[in-house]
């Protein structure tokens, strides 16, 4: 599994020891205190003998982190990451972005979807509907909930569905700080589904897109 090498081979003992240990997945017999290149090694020889679903919880979780370690997902990290400080001072992106995952995994999800929403919304596949500028957003729950129901409706979406609402900040054109707020709505299932993504006033639909076993839907909103 080369992710995974990767993914060790770029994290220090420390931050191994941690996942480790918070993943509950037993690698025995290793020295943390040795140097890195070390513990790696030794790291690395004891994941050929785990099972088959620790194998497959590491991969999952190295590729989640590995996909954030590159600039672009560098940049969405530090936009959420509560403890700047302690993200900007750690060694390499994918130290940084391993950091994040363990430490503040909200942070680390909702960076995943601003990566999606800047990678993707300017896709050929994305096509775009301007607003009134200076809107108000709603965001209290009845307002929410409202809008929840009616994404329901529109899309034929079960009743499984989560709303997820966060703030976070990116740069226009001309190297201005702008306010977003980036909603995420959720539906468990497989079926494709529309993704909406909306900022500066506007919204665009693109392509269905699967994310950890649930689909998601996401505006941003200039505030």
């Amino acid at each position: 599994m080369p992710i995974v090498r990767n993914f060790i081979r770029h994290a220090s003992p420390e931050r191994l020891k941690e996942y480790f240990t918070q993943a509950k997945i037993a690698v025995n017999d290793v020295d943390w205190s040795q140097d890195q290149s070390i513990v790696a090694k030794n790291v690395i020889q004891l994941v050929d003998h785990l099972s088959d679903s620790d194998k497959a919880r590491l991969r999952v979780d190295a590729e989640r982190v590995c996909h954030m370690a590159d600039d672009i997902g560098q940049a969405a990290l530090l936009s959420v990451v509560k403890d700047q400080s302690t993200f900007t001072s750690l060694s390499n992106g994918i130290e940084r972005s391993h950091w994040v995952y363990l430490n503040d995994p909200d942070s680390f999800r909702h960076a995943e979807d601003i990566r999606y929403a800047d990678q993707y919304r300017h896709g050929k596949n994305w096509s775009g509907f301007k607003v009134d500028a200076g809107i108000d957003l709603a965001t209290d729950s009845a307002s929410l909930a409202t809008f929840t129901a009616k994404l329901k409706s529109l899309f034929g979406l079960g009743d499984k569905v989560k709303l997820e609402l966060f703030e976070r900040t990116t740069v226009d054109d001309d190297g201005n700080d702008i306010n977003i707020v980036q909603v995420m709505i959720y539906q468990e299932g497989f079926c494709p589904m529309p993704i909406w993504n909306s900022k500066e006033t506007t919204l665009s639909p693109g392509s269905g897109v699967l994310s950890q076993r649930m689909q998601l839907l996401m505006i941003l909103a200039q505030v």
